[in-house]
């Protein structure tokens, strides 16, 4: 096995790891946390922004557990997998978790158009859920 084989698989195990703490750890606290992010949303900001949030948080988490579901990477050897493999996995891991990322971040963007405090709510919560994927 070359340098390159070697590192491949050292990221293919890499983001197989992050997805495994991603979708196993700290399941019920993240959830409860994300939940609770629009009733905050709506005691601060005026108007029905809490919906949008609510919504846009909801459908994350309905996609990322039905996404979770039917994950079957996770029990792959990857000593039994050719490169090829290998790199579709990487490729697709990486497409879901940034489009999971991208769900749960979209609705606290539109806050920008919100009234005050809406703005500063928006990007404290994007900032939050970047970071706590990123982190993970």
């Amino acid at each position: 096995m070359n340098s390159l084989d070697t590192t491949q698989r050292v990221w293919a195990l890499t983001i197989q790891r992050f997805a495994e703490i991603v979708y196993v750890r700290r399941g019920t606290s993240r959830y409860a946390s994300l939940l609770l992010v629009p009733v905050f949303v709506a005691i601060a900001v005026p108007g029905w922004w809490w919906a949008i949030c609510a919504i846009g948080t909801g459908s994350a988490i309905l996609v990322e557990r039905r996404r979770q579901r039917a994950l079957f990477w996770a029990k792959i050897s990857f000593a039994d997998c050719s490169e090829a493999d290998i790199q579709r996995i990487l490729s697709r891991q990486s497409m879901v978790m940034g489009a999971l990322t991208a769900l749960y971040v979209a609705p606290y963007g539109l806050l920008a158009l919100a009234p005050a405090p809406g703005p500063l709510l928006g990007l404290l919560f994007c900032a939050g859920a970047e970071i706590g994927r990123a982190h993970v």
